[in-house]
């Protein structure tokens, strides 16, 4: 836990759906981290979109909640969200306000005319996503821009993507990345549930978009012989079209079991043979500290952000290289040992470097040095 500070500051969270987390890493960082900070004696008020939560309380383990509803159109629902919330805040006084991802960056003037200490967290590149057609990736890259001229500070969850910003943008930025727990996941019920046997079965997890491409899983795969399932955690609601490629590309061996969250999550990477992600576009990814956090030996795609997080705790495939991801899968297949060895490694790395504890101190003493209550 964060040590208690003389002075508690008042924070305020815009930009998410809400807490507790139930999507996304932005959401999971917040929940983690806004609770820690309550812990240690800050205020902190977290905003939501109402329309995602059945229940609205004030309280969450002493994180303040405010629900305010998202507008109707979807091209809205983030920014304009953000800027009814900052209306909704009216003259109370917070001390800063940290903003979630980069498209809210033009909720920014507001917040300053309001005289409020600004931070802002961003996502990779976002604009590169596949998702988006060309308005909506002018429209970030613009915000981007945007943010590193209005923002007090630009934070990033990886060294990787405050190198893109320096170069692009010539903007400097913070480093604070994700956090994860390593206590070991307790029980089995989620493997029975999938007819799952432990360290028997290849993993991923995640949104099922191109960008993450689950489809370079699906065809390297092909090409590894491996009596174990590759199982695929994930849904897209937004686009059933590329899931249901998925799921025409892949053969007998290859079980997609929907989403899954929590305890059901630590459980599968607990109990995984390997945890693969071959996402072409990421910071810090939540979701591979968390399976690494939980022991698993992990196959990444070999981007800046994922050579940074793992190091020397978990194998690196040539970046984008379907024929070198199948040929390091098949090697770990076929060396047991070499796969069990680095399980500690992993937990290691998480233990020293990404606990949610870390990560919350450097939130805090990023605000105190902004705020001058340093």
């Amino acid at each position: 836990m964060c040590p208690v500070a003389d002075w508690p500051l008042n924070i305020v969270v815009l930009g998410i759906r809400g807490i507790p987390a139930h999507y996304g890493g932005f959401e999971t960082c917040v929940d983690h981290t806004a609770r820690l900070l309550a812990a240690a004696g800050q205020s902190v008020t977290v905003y939501g979109r109402s329309q995602h939560f059945e229940q609205h309380p004030d309280r969450y383990e002493g994180v303040r909640l405010r629900f305010v509803p998202r507008p109707g159109p979807p091209a809205l629902h983030t920014i304009g969200h953000t800027i009814r919330c900052a209306r909704h805040m009216g003259a109370e006084p917070f001390d800063i306000v940290h903003l979630y991802g980069v498209g809210n960056a033009f909720a920014i003037p507001l917040l300053r005319r309001q005289g409020r200490k600004v931070v802002i967290s961003v996502d990779a590149q976002d604009w590169a996503r596949d998702k988006w057609g060309v308005v909506g990736r002018n429209y970030l890259l613009l915000a981007a821009r945007f943010a590193v001229r209005t923002a007090d500070r630009i934070i990033v969850d990886s060294r990787a993507i405050g190198d893109y910003y320096r170069a692009r943008f010539g903007a400097e930025s913070s480093y604070v990345a994700y956090g994860a727990d390593t206590t070991p996941a307790g029980g089995r019920e989620w493997l029975a549930k999938f007819q799952l046997t432990s360290g028997q079965y290849h993993l991923f997890v995640g949104r099922l978009t191109p960008e993450k491409r689950p489809h370079h899983l699906i065809q390297a795969f092909r090409q590894v012989q491996s009596a174990y399932p590759l199982v695929i955690v994930g849904d897209d609601p937004y686009n059933q079209g590329y899931v249901a490629q998925l799921k025409q590309m892949a053969d007998e061996r290859v079980r997609f079991v929907g989403t899954v969250y929590d305890s059901g999550f630590h459980q599968l990477c607990h109990h995984a043979y390997l945890y693969l992600t071959a996402s072409a576009i990421e910071g810090t990814s939540p979701a591979l500290l968390q399976a690494m956090g939980q022991g698993a030996a992990v196959l990444v795609n070999g981007i800046p952000a994922n050579r940074e997080t793992v190091g020397e705790a978990g194998f690196v495939y040539a970046e984008g290289d379907v024929a070198d991801l199948a040929r390091q899968w098949q090697a770990l297949v076929d060396d047991p040992g070499r796969v069990a060895a680095v399980r500690p490694v992993a937990v290691a790395r998480i233990r020293e470097q990404y606990t949610w504890e870390r990560i919350t101190e450097q939130l805090l003493a990023l605000y105190r040095r902004l705020t001058g209550h340093a």
